[in-house]
């Protein structure tokens, strides 16, 4: 009965800095945390660490850290890409990769040649190095850098779609979590190809309870109405 009021960037961003939806390709040759110092285990907020690009028996999979003009500087550290399954088809439709913080490139990595003292040259690998500057879990060796994307100043307006849109919730964001409330970050397995646009607003339905009457001695099964928890706000999407 009235407008569903405009969201501010404000209000939003923060749920949905951490989420990302990964190609698995992508994630796999993205740089990674390949030392600490001292040999610590653990990095957090303040830790200098070093990372390096991808590398399969000594060949390039993917591109190496620079410093170069022009290349970026700020890195969102992540974990574990998750697979995410269509509930109906049962397809894998996309990755989600678990946030753990972010770091800060200082140098980037370079490959030198040396002798040793019997005059051998040989290949010295000089990985990139990182500061970490914020941190949501305490980081490790193996965990993945992608570069921090570049800043959108948009403005969400919550509006319906075209036309009948339909789909279902993949995941709900966050460690250990089952149930999604308000201002939670789900996933669905629909996106741009199905005509999905930031600011689409779908209501939640539960899918039909069935109990047993209790008051008849037949037992006969009831179909409960399907109950509607709420709207839902999609700001990001599957290519």
């Amino acid at each position: 009965d009235a407008s569903i009021p405009t969201l501010t960037a404000s209000t939003i961003e923060p749920f949905l800095a951490e989420p990302m939806i990964v190609d698995e390709a992508a994630f796999a040759t993205a740089p990674r945390i390949v030392a600490t110092q001292e040999g610590r285990v653990l990095l957090s907020r303040g830790d200098r660490a070093y990372a390096r690009g991808e590398y399969v028996g000594g060949n390039a999979t993917g591109k190496p850290l620079s410093d170069a003009k022009g290349e970026p500087l700020d890195y969102r550290v992540f974990r574990n890409a998750t697979p995410l399954k269509d509930p109906t088809t049962k397809k894998i439709i996309g990755y989600e990769a678990q946030y753990v913080g972010k770091a800060e490139l200082i140098r980037g990595e370079s490959v030198g040649l040396t002798e040793d003292k019997d005059g051998k040259t040989q290949t010295d690998i000089v990985p990139a190095t990182i500061d970490i500057v914020a941190a949501k879990e305490e980081m490790r060796v193996g965990d993945r850098l992608i570069a921090e994307p570049p800043r959108e100043f948009l403005s969400y307006a919550p509006h319906a779609p075209a036309g009948p849109l339909a789909g279902q919730i993949v995941s709900v964001y966050g460690s250990a979590v089952a149930l999604a409330a308000e201002n939670q970050v789900v996933v669905i397995n629909r996106g741009a190809a199905d005509g999905v646009a930031r600011g689409h607003v779908f209501a939640i339905l539960r899918d039909c309870l069935r109990r047993r009457e209790p008051t008849d001695s037949a037992r006969p099964e009831m179909k409960l109405q399907t109950a509607r928890h709420g709207p839902q706000v999609m700001f990001y999407h599957l290519p």
